[in-house]
């Protein structure tokens, strides 16, 4: 754990020393990493290593206040809505031929939007962008156009006025060219802190409560933005070696760019590996020498292998009294690794998580999460929420329109 000690602490330096990391070159950013590794080397010591929060191990942000509870965003949204007559412009829905867009734009208040967006000092009369103009956007790439760049999205679809059915649904004048560049919504994502998020996402719950009517207590599963992948140089800008262990920090300091085993291995024993003495690979039994005649059974792992008993019955082994009946086979990466494959349980496990994963990476694939261009950890964090709102705003509008379907009274025969 000492490299992984020095290598939360000089991340931690750079990233207070230098807020805009991002805007440095690689020279910059290498001279900048080999002086803060040679600082920390100086001045650490591994018999004074103090306690360290749980936020930090994660990497992720600490819950802050302001976040809005279910229970009371009812309330907010009423205070905010209510003595107000809607001044609010009327964009034409009309242009909105996509009926599920029409649905979520009903569903969406620019007003709740902004609030739960703007920073402290947002002032909406000296502005023709807004949050709200800005969320909608990136809901929109969410919902429809994931495998789009931000560039190519912003200049083929936004910024034409012809595209009158997207221009209604951002809210956007439809004859004048008030146009979003792609670094506004860069800019937008990277500003957007743990509390705009979390609220953003107490808030659209409480529009699926209200209009699905779910059973309470219910849950609701999303995916967590640590297990994306993000396109990063895989060459280190420094590396230290501690003892047998090597320190290295990429050109994103939020990167990990270790050695990662493929995908179609993970579940298979290496071929490659010798079968112990005295075990049957093809019936995956384990004896305990050549003389044994009783399978053994599993009795646990140790901190260095499995474990093996004798499952012998009384009276049935004369080799009983001689025999230590109790063996252990160190782990290795063939049959005998860290899940002992030899074990029937062991392949209900793994097609067990396949079926699991296969939903996970279903969702990933659809909502454009599998290949992201994106790489500051707070940019990924918000292109999930992105994601994820839009899928339950999605599945809204999909009950909205099996419910009518439902209670659509039939025509009734006319008389002869």
């Amino acid at each position: 754990m000492q490299e992984k000690d020095i290598k939360r602490i000089v991340i931690k330096q750079l990233k207070i020393k230098f807020p805009y990391w991002r805007r440095l070159t690689k020279k910059q950013k290498k001279a900048l990493v080999e002086e803060a590794l040679r600082d920390v080397m100086e001045n650490y010591q591994p018999s004074q290593a103090m306690p360290v929060s749980l936020h930090e191990l994660t990497n992720t942000p600490v819950p802050p206040a302001g976040i809005i509870l279910l229970s009371e965003m009812g309330k907010f949204i009423e205070n905010r809505t209510r003595g107000f007559l809607p001044f609010t412009k009327q964009y034409s829905q009309r242009y909105l031929n996509d009926r599920e867009l029409r649905l979520i734009d009903s569903l969406l208040d620019d007003r709740i939007l902004n609030d739960l967006l703007a920073c402290l000092g947002y002032t909406p009369s000296m502005r023709q962008i807004s949050p709200a103009h800005l969320f909608r956007a990136e809901l929109l790439k969410a919902l429809r156009y994931a495998d789009l760049s931000y560039r190519k999205y912003c200049d083929l679809h936004v910024n034409r006025l012809e595209n009158k059915s997207v221009r209604a649904f951002l809210h956007l004048p439809l004859h004048r060219k008030i146009m979003v560049h792609h670094s506004q919504l860069s800019q937008f994502r990277s500003t957007l802190t743990i509390t705009h998020l979390v609220n953003l996402m107490v808030y659209i719950t409480h529009l699926l409560v209200k209009e699905i009517n779910l059973p309470y207590p219910f849950q609701i599963c999303g995916v967590d933005s640590t297990d994306l992948a993000s396109s990063c140089c895989p060459v280190p800008l420094a590396t230290l070696t501690v003892g047998q262990k090597k320190v290295r920090i990429y050109n994103e300091l939020d990167a990990d760019c270790g050695k990662r085993r493929k995908k179609r291995n993970k579940s298979v024993p290496s071929q490659k590996v010798k079968t112990p003495e005295h075990v049957d690979p093809d019936r995956r039994h384990v004896f305990m020498d050549e003389y044994c005649e009783t399978p053994m059974r599993y009795l646990g792992t140790t901190d260095t292998g499995h474990e093996f008993g004798c499952d012998a019955q009384t009276n049935e082994c004369f080799r009983a009294p001689l025999c230590p009946q109790c063996r252990e086979i160190p782990f290795d990466s063939g049959q005998f690794g860290q899940l002992p494959d030899m074990l029937e349980e062991v392949d209900k496990i793994c097609k067990l998580r396949k079926n699991m994963e296969r939903s996970y990476n279903l969702f990933k694939h659809v909502a454009g999460l599998e290949r992201l261009r994106l790489k500051s950890q707070q940019s990924v964090m918000a292109a999930v929420t992105f994601a994820q709102l839009a899928t339950v705003l999605m599945e809204i509008a999909r009950h909205h329109q099996s419910s009518e379907k439902e209670h659509r009274p039939k025509q009734l025969q006319l008389a002869a």
